[in-house]
């Protein structure tokens, strides 16, 4: 999220964003667990990695003030619930190249 008066999700798809991650792949549905659902928009469907690096690549520079991890934003699910399961373990790097 920006850091501005308004904040803007500048890591969606759809604002030119893109994600890069080694992921499982589904033999009859290529691109089912891929990584670029991290950044879609759309809960539901979700990255299964098959590997331990994400890489979100914005559309251009911007100062980010948070950065925000779900699975579930709605909170429509229970604690335990399969789907809530999350990263325990992150770094976040940056770079303008």
């Amino acid at each position: 999220w920006t850091d501005e008066p308004e904040p803007r999700n500048v890591a969606l798809a759809s604002l030119g964003a893109m994600a890069t991650g080694a992921s499982r792949d589904a033999k009859d549905f290529a691109g089912a667990y891929g990584a670029g659902l991290t950044i879609d928009g759309q809960f539901g469907e979700r990255w299964i990695a098959e590997g331990p690096e994400l890489m979100i690549t914005l559309a251009r520079p911007e100062r980010i003030r948070r950065v925000v991890f779900s699975s579930d934003r709605p909170r429509g699910l229970t604690e335990n619930h399969a789907l809530t399961v999350f990263v325990g373990d992150y770094r976040i790097e940056t770079s303008v190249d």
